[in-house]
């Protein structure tokens, strides 16, 4: 992301609600003359945005964090490959001590920054239930 604001005058940084985009931009070093917007809507889809924005905005997808990032773990992990083959294989090749409940904690902690940050079961369900819209 620092060099896109090194570069170019108007960042937009995507992600979805509560992926840290605010956090992120709280980090960076702010210049007279630069732009950086934050949103979780897809600007390139929206149909009622009248520009397209296409070479005057470089724009930054930000995603929740990657259980190797969780983990701290240099290079990062394979967690989120091992899993599609198989719940066996991801034991395997896991760590040392990581048995099928720690893994099973880290599928249901994911990996938004407030769901990974508590320590309280009840307050990521909380999370996840005021995340979660539902519409009858």
């Amino acid at each position: 992301m620092m060099e896109h604001l090194d570069n170019a005058r108007v960042v937009v940084v995507n992600g979805p609600r509560q992926s840290g985009k605010s956090e992120l931009l709280r980090m960076t070093h702010r210049a007279r003359g630069q732009f950086a917007l934050a949103g979780s809507t897809r600007f390139l889809t929206e149909p009622r945005l009248s520009e397209s924005l296409a070479g005057r905005a470089r724009f930054v997808d930000l995603w929740p964090l990657a259980q190797g990032e969780i983990e701290r773990l240099d290079g990062g992990d394979a967690f989120v490959d091992q899993m599609f083959r198989g719940l066996d294989a991801l034991v395997n090749t896991s760590p040392p001590g990581e048995t099928r409940p720690a893994i099973f904690n880290r599928v249901v902690r994911g990996g938004f920054p407030e769901a990974v940050l508590t320590t309280s079961h009840r307050a990521q369900r909380a999370f996840f239930d005021d995340y979660v819209v539902c519409h009858t």
